[in-house]
C-alpha cells in the first residue's frame, strides 16, 4: 500500500473507494478509516514491539465500563444512560492522570454528577480491567500506533516506507 487515503467513518471510506474506482485508481490507493488502517499497521509490527499477545479489540465497552464503576463503588449507578455517559467521557478524556486538571481548565462537567477525581478513579479502573483481560478499546488503537511511531524506530520506519503518500479526507 503505497498510497493511503484515510477518513473517519466506515461509510465515508466505502464512498471513497467508489470514487477512487471511478477515477481508475482503486487498485493503487488503499482507502480506510483511521482506526482500521492503524489496526492493520499495529498488527504487522506487534511482535517487534511487544512480547504479549495482541490484545483483543473490545466491540462494546459497556461491560468493562460497568466493571470499572463497580470497582470504585458505583454499583448503584449502572443504569444505561450513566454507563454510556461514563464511557463517552472516557473516550473524550483518554488520559486518566489529566482528567481533573483538564475538566477544571475547560469547565467540563462530568457525567451523572460524578466529581472529576472520582471519575479519574473510574478511568483507572477501566484501564486495569482492559489490561487484565488482554483487551484494547477503539481509542487505544490510535494511541498505541502513535506510541509505536514515536518510540520504535525500526518498526516505524517500515510503516513509513510502506506508505509513500497519505491523504486525509477533509470533507468529513
Amino acid at each position: 500500500m503505497r498510497v493511503l487515503a484515510v477518513t473517519f467513518s466506515v461509510k465515508a471510506a466505502a464512498e471513497m473507494r467508489v470514487r477512487l474506482e471511478s477515477l481508475g485508481v482503486g487498485g493503487q490507493v488503499t482507502a480506510a478509516t483511521f482506526h482500521s488502517a492503524a489496526l492493520r499497521q499495529l498488527r504487522r509490527v506487534w511482535a517487534d514491539v511487544c512480547e504479549a499477545p495482541f490484545p483483543r479489540l473490545i466491540e462494546d465497552a459497556r461491560d468493562i465500563t460497568m466493571r470499572a464503576m463497580r470497582r470504585v463503588g458505583l454499583a448503584d449507578r449502572l443504569d444505561d444512560m450513566t454507563v454510556r455517559a461514563v464511557r463517552d467521557e472516557i473516550n473524550w478524556a483518554k488520559a486518566p492522570s489529566e482528567v481533573e486538571r483538564v475538566a477544571a481548565a475547560v469547565e467540563r462537567c462530568m457525567p451523572a454528577g460524578i466529581d472529576a477525581s472520582h471519575f479519574a478513579d473510574i478511568y483507572d479502573a477501566y484501564e486495569l480491567e482492559k489490561t487484565a483481560r488482554g483487551e484494547m478499546d477503539f481509542d487505544d488503537i490510535l494511541l498505541m500506533m502513535c506510541h509505536v511511531l514515536e518510540e520504535f524506530d525500526e518498526p516505524a520506519a517500515r510503516i513509513r516506507h510502506a506508505i509513500g503518500w497519505l491523504t486525509v479526507d477533509e470533507y468529513q
